[in-house]
């Protein structure tokens, strides 16, 4: 059996179950050779398509709702890519990668799909200055799937509110210091500045606030947090342009079947209707992508 020596015997990948690649950690130093020499599972991730039918897929494990590694269910993002897999009789691989550590996004980036350990990473938030970072990295960004933005929340009394406006004079729970923060500012509302959207929503679990604008994903996971308490989407409100991302998949650029086979899956999960009842399973309306135009607005 393979071993490190001492002085690198902190574990960079495993085996997880079910024959998976789970990483616990990617350092500066050749990790994609490391995990080879650990039984060969990060053969390049292209080839692996090509010739045995496998759609290797990196996702962080520790973004509830996109994806959540040891938890049920386990993310949307990693839903959807195990009906990609199931839609075009492909075998799915599932490689953790933990966006968070020193470097962020860029170098799990670097150290993960740009090594071969897979072609596809999920949960990536998409502006001009993101494409042109995945470019830089030879990765190409897959057609947007969904929207993220903000969700406007009530409870008692606020919750008969039909728009943003109806709200007027009322104290809104925000995320101090973000761009939403700024728009309710600038707009004459009376904010509840919180650190953070998940203390916003434990502001409403504790009376402090009646409603809210809380990023989408948070929702979630304050739904999950507090399963007993009711917070009402104000379904008249619309995010703003300006303060929306799309989501895609980065997608190794040499791939063009990758490419393909996940944007016609993509395509055909959001035109059927599938796409948002996988997103809405976890607590959330689907928000569109925005279109073109829409975008110019940002």
């Amino acid at each position: 059996m393979f071993r490190l020596p001492p002085f690198l015997q902190r574990p960079m990948c495993a085996k997880g179950r079910h024959g998976n690649v789970r990483i616990l950690s990617i350092a500066p130093l050749a990790a994609a050779a490391v995990c080879a020499a650990l039984g060969g599972a990060w053969a390049n991730a292209v080839e692996r398509f090509a010739e045995r039918g496998v759609l290797s897929v990196c996702h962080d494990p520790y973004i509830y709702p996109y994806s959540a590694q040891g938890m049920q269910p386990p993310g949307f993002d990693v839903d959807i890519a195990r009906r990609i897999a199931e839609m075009n009789d492909l075998r799915l691989e599932q490689v953790w990668v933990d966006t968070g550590t020193r470097g962020g996004l860029g170098r799990a980036l670097r150290n993960s799909i740009g090594r071969g350990a897979c072609a596809v990473f999920t949960g990536i938030a998409i502006d001009d200055e993101q494409i042109d970072e995945l470019a830089e990295k030879d990765l190409v960004a897959s057609a947007p799937y969904m929207g993220a933005g903000y969700l406007l929340v009530a409870q008692g009394e606020a919750a008969a509110a039909r728009s943003l406006e109806d709200l007027k004079g009322t104290r809104i729970g925000v995320a101090m210091a973000t761009a939403v923060d700024g728009f309710l500012f600038n707009n004459g509302y009376e904010r509840g500045l919180y650190l953070g959207n998940r203390r916003v929503a434990r502001g409403m679990v504790e009376g402090e606030i009646d409603a809210a604008l809380i990023f989408a994903t948070s929702l979630s996971a304050a739904r999950r947090e507090y399963p007993d308490h009711e917070f009402t989407v104000i379904e008249g409100f619309e995010t703003p342009a300006a303060l929306r991302w799309n989501i895609a998949f980065a997608i190794r650029g040499d791939a063009p079947d990758i490419i393909a086979t996940v944007n016609e899956s993509l395509a055909e999960l959001i035109e059927s209707g599938e796409m948002a009842a996988i997103v809405g399973a976890y607590g959330i309306p689907w928000m569109a992508p925005l279109a073109a135009a829409e975008e110019s607005e940002r």
